[in-house]
């Protein structure tokens, strides 16, 4: 019943407001009506002002102006015809008579000091033009606009002062006015009979639209009231089911709990197994990379210490010897370096300003005889007007050799090797790229080319570091080192540094 209601009051609320917004309307068109006759009234006004009236033979309906016998050019002769000045007052008061008679719509042009009586101003407008006079050193009042009766008729009534222009003071200015002063007023009635006609046929259709619509709301909502009894109905079974549904859940979430707890376990204990693989692989790496040159040390020391021992020294032969130990604590060396570098800790120790092609181009110069011995054909791509990035010039100049390293190994077999380097920005981060043409990495190699010791390489030909201590770099510097590859397709190595904000 309360929503019944409120859809007749909505209904009623409906022709309320259209009956209310159609009287609006009538007073915004009849307004804007007069408003147009009076911009009509002043054209033909200004036109006649600017002309200094007309002259036309006299008659009944237009003899000589009396109230214009100041004036010496009120009646000319041309011609032998004899003409009457009419000056703007006089000629717009025959003008709005006719168009009152053809239309209906009173127009006219009075003033509180008058030069004829005939222009006088009834009650209303001798209202508005007291008030336009009392606003006239601020001219406030831009218009008067009343709803009114004429002879029982409804009436809008507008009215807007009039002022003294240059032509008007020839008529005018023996009662004192001059150009600018406020004259009087030009005022226009509009009858409202068709347009609240119009308003009243707008208002009934609408009113039978909402009658209907009414009917129709009331009609759909008894249907809603029993459709809602069904569903509250279909509600409680579905409730029922429900909770018989939830307690079988919560059994199971009871089972799944139980089982989850067992994988997570499970998971623990892998997560630890492959954790001591890890080690376990690192270990075995650092233990032949240490063992090798030092057995080699060993057995070199020991063919130098019979040599010596023996009375015909070869000096030659201890000399190779002493290469050879030279060479293996060289590899030793290096292989402490890389793992030095490879637990570097991230310290800012030599951070600085720096240009990433800049450093870019260094290893490619450094590197260039490398490449030319390898036949290996570079092609560089640097963007312009690259921002400068925080790094330790040192280290991210080793990454970058790593990374080329790898690239001139891949491409030992290729027959037209190429490397490309594309330094390049987006967004906020400096994006460099090395990409060969060369073998490509298997796809079971990827997800350990970055694992310390991990290489594909003979034995004695790398330590499986250079990559690793790459990426760690990299991270140190707050960003990232990632590989696409395919086999036989190439490799790109894709390196992503951020941009300082005050750059």
């Amino acid at each position: 019943m309360i929503i019944m209601l409120l859809w007749t009051v909505l209904m009623a609320s409906i022709v309320t407001w259209t009956k209310l917004r159609e009287q609006q309307q009538v007073i915004n068109l009849a307004t804007k009506e007069a408003r147009a006759n009076f911009n009509k009234d002043l054209a033909f006004r200004k036109w006649a002002t600017e002309h200094g009236g007309i002259y036309v033979n006299p008659d009944e309906r237009t003899p000589p102006n009396p109230y214009l016998a100041h004036l010496p050019k009120r009646d000319v002769t041309t011609n032998g015809d004899m003409l009457t000045l009419m000056n703007p007052a006089y000629m717009m008061r025959q003008l709005t008579t006719e168009f009152e008679e053809i239309y209906n719509i009173k127009g006219n042009i009075t003033a509180l000091i008058l030069t004829n009586p005939i222009n006088a101003p009834d009650p209303w407008e001798k209202e508005v033009l007291e008030k336009f006079k009392a606003s006239d050193t601020k001219r406030i009042i831009k218009e008067a606009i009343k709803i009114t009766d004429i002879d029982h008729v409804p009436h809008l009534r507008l009215m807007k002062p009039m002022y003294m222009t240059k032509g008007c003071v020839k008529c005018h200015g023996h009662l004192g006015f001059k150009d600018g002063d406020l004259r009087g007023g030009i005022s226009v009635s509009i009858p409202l009979t068709a347009y609240y006609q119009d308003a009243d046929r707008v208002t009934r259709n609408m009113a039978l639209v909402v009658v209907a619509l009414w009917v129709f709301g009331i009609i759909m909502i008894v249907r809603h009231v029993k459709y809602l009894h069904k569903q509250n109905l279909m509600e409680e079974r579905l409730r029922r089911a429900h909770d018989t549904l939830e307690q079988r859940v919560t059994n199971r979430t009871a089972e799944l709990s139980k089982t989850l707890a067992q994988l997570e376990s499970t998971q623990a204990q892998l997560v630890n197994a492959a954790k001591l693989a890890s080690i376990g692989t690192m270990t075995t790496g650092i233990a032949h990379e240490l063992n090798s040159p030092l057995q080699v040390i060993s057995l070199t020391l020991e063919e130098i210490q019979e040599a010596l021992d023996d009375d015909d020294i070869d000096k030659s032969t201890i000399l190779s010897d002493t290469h050879s130990v030279m060479g293996n604590v060289k590899r030793l060396t290096n292989v402490i370096s890389s793992l030095k570098n490879l637990s570097h800790n991230g310290e800012k120790t030599d951070y600085q300003r720096i240009n990433p092609a800049e450093s870019c181009e260094k290893i490619l110069t450094a590197m260039s005889a490398i490449f030319q011995k390898s036949h290996i054909s570079i092609k560089k791509h640097y963007a312009d007007n690259l921002p400068e990035i925080d790094a330790d010039n040192h280290l991210l100049e080793q990454a970058l050799k790593s990374l080329f390293d790898n690239a001139t190994t891949a491409l030992a077999e290729t027959k037209q090797p190429t490397i490309e380097l594309t330094v390049d920005q987006q967004n906020e981060e400096i994006i460099i790229r090395i990409t060969d043409n060369g073998s490509g990495i298997p796809e079971k190699n990827i997800e350990h080319i970055f694992d310390p010791f991990f290489t594909t390489k003979e034995i004695g030909e790398g330590t499986g570091l250079g990559l690793s201590i790459a990426h760690h770099i990299i991270t140190d510097h707050h960003g990232t080192l990632k590989v696409s590859s395919t086999v036989d397709g190439g490799t790109t190595f894709t390196i992503t540094l951020p941009i300082p904000a005050d750059n």
